[in-house]
């Protein structure tokens, strides 16, 4: 993300991106962790502030866990300006 913008010193990855058809992906795999679950949220939305002009999409694995399918849903309703997709949507889709 850093060399996508000199505003943020954070290093971390943007999963996919498309600089003509300003698409960025990242992927978030709601199953794990909540520690690495809330790292990857603070990314999703960290992107969503640095790339605004482009469309975001969060690639997900289908949550299993009771547990997982709660934060993916608490996630989806907070970040609203955020495409989700689950994977293969997104395959399908692209």
């Amino acid at each position: 993300i850093n060399q996508l913008s000199d505003k943020v010193e954070l290093s971390f990855k943007v999963d996919l991106i498309h600089h003509s058809k300003k698409v960025a992906v990242k992927t978030i795999d709601f199953n794990l962790s909540d520690a690495n679950i809330s790292k990857k949220k603070y990314e999703l939305e960290t992107i969503a502030e640095v790339l605004s002009d482009y469309k975001l999409i969060c690639v997900y694995p289908t949550p299993t866990k009771k547990s997982a399918k709660s934060v993916f849903n608490s996630t989806k309703a907070t970040l609203k300006h955020i495409n989700f997709q689950n994977f293969s949507e997104f395959k399908r889709n692209h």
